[in-house]
């Protein structure tokens, strides 16, 4: 039976729509014989997509991953920078959860989402163990993504049993099977399991080479560099202007801005054009001026940070100039420089680095 004509028998199943007396209540389906075997093939089918078949059959989302390990690991073959087993399974683990959220909102619903962060989470600390400990040798990232591969492969499958767990009905393993199925077999979905895996391991390895290059500082905070240059393991995006000194109310420009990724190969900041700012789980540093009527010279400047995890960075004061800081406090009727900043970072955040007019990433 094709799967074409599977889900054709499954939609003619007609749910009651109200209880009789001694039935189920209205909108479950009696589990008979019949159904609890439909519901054990449906099963038997989602863990075949979800994990794959190895080399004997089609590609399942696992594999789709996978294959995320893989261009993850080319973009970054020429990286030099060796680095500490510990930084790279916590920075792993910064963007997990983060990355399964981005791919359940791609993919279709919060049952999937489940799956996905949990898997991601089994093969994080899988990973923990397999990188080492600190005294064991620094990692290039190569073999970063070699250990990530095996975790995964070891790891990642058991999140299936979250999947089964809401399977208990034929209508809900109807639903289950189909999107599982979606997303292995569906090429457009299939890419985005792809890229998500891609970007978490492009976001880790940023994370961790932060976290080496400034001491004393966590995969997970902004490091201790200022926010007005690009420095490695951040994204540092530039050129916003904001006509507002002698204009009320203020307009911020977004257009034409520059974006640097440094310590990255040339080839690995590229993969970053098409992401939205506000999905790079990385560092991110945003700097710009506000214009000065009738003259070249730069105008008052201004700088700020957000976290990995997309929370806003500590502001810091000496990084605004006190020109720029009354600008901001009346964007879009801010009320105070603080706010003003949040109003800015609003206006870039849900677009592409490619949307905001960077044709390519610098270093």
């Amino acid at each position: 039976m094709s799967q074409d004509q599977r889900h054709k028998d499954l939609d003619d199943v007609r749910v009651p729509h109200a209880a009789a007396p001694g039935h189920p209540e209205a909108g479950k389906q009696p589990r008979t014989a019949d159904s609890a075997a439909e519901i054990e093939r449906l099963k038997a089918e989602v863990r075949l997509a979800y994990v794959g078949q190895g080399d004997a059959g089609q590609k399942g989302v696992m594999d789709h991953k996978l294959q995320g390990v893989d261009d993850a690991s080319s973009y970054l073959a020429q990286q030099s920078d060796a680095l500490g087993p510990d930084l790279l399974a916590t920075a792993v683990k910064i963007g997990a959860s983060a990355a399964a959220g981005a791919l359940g909102v791609a993919t279709g619903g919060s049952v999937i989402l489940g799956a996905v962060i949990a898997g991601g989470t089994a093969t994080a600390f899988e990973l923990m163990d397999r990188l080492g400990r600190a005294n064991l040798p620094d990692l290039d990232p190569i073999a970063f993504c070699s250990k990530y591969e095996t975790s995964l492969r070891l790891k990642w499958p058991g999140s299936v049993d979250l999947l089964f767990a809401r399977m208990h009905t034929l209508e809900g393993a109807r639903a289950i099977h189909r999107d599982v199925l979606a997303m292995s077999q569906d090429p457009q979905r299939a890419e985005l399991v792809v890229a998500n895996q891609k970007n978490e391991l492009m976001d880790a390895w940023i994370n961790a080479l932060k976290a080496k290059t400034q001491k004393e500082t966590d995969p997970g905070d902004m490091g201790t560099k200022g926010f007005e240059d690009s420095t490695a393991g951040r994204l540092h995006i530039e050129g916003i202007v904001i006509d507002g000194i002698n204009k009320d109310p203020p307009t911020v420009g977004v257009n034409g801005l520059k974006a640097k990724v440094t310590g990255l190969p040339k080839l690995a900041r590229q993969q970053f054009k098409d992401r939205r700012v506000n999905d790079i789980r990385v560092s991110r540093t945003v700097e710009g001026r506000c214009t000065i009527p009738a003259s070249t010279h730069p105008g008052p400047s201004f700088a700020f940070g957000r976290l990995p995890d997309g929370t806003p960075a500590d502001p810091k004061q000496d990084e605004v100039d006190a020109t720029a800081r009354a600008v901001l406090a009346r964007v879009d009727g801010a009320g105070t420089w603080e706010e003003g900043v949040k109003r800015v970072w609003n206006k870039i955040r849900f677009r592409t680095l490619r949307q905001l007019g960077v044709s390519t990433v610098d270093n």
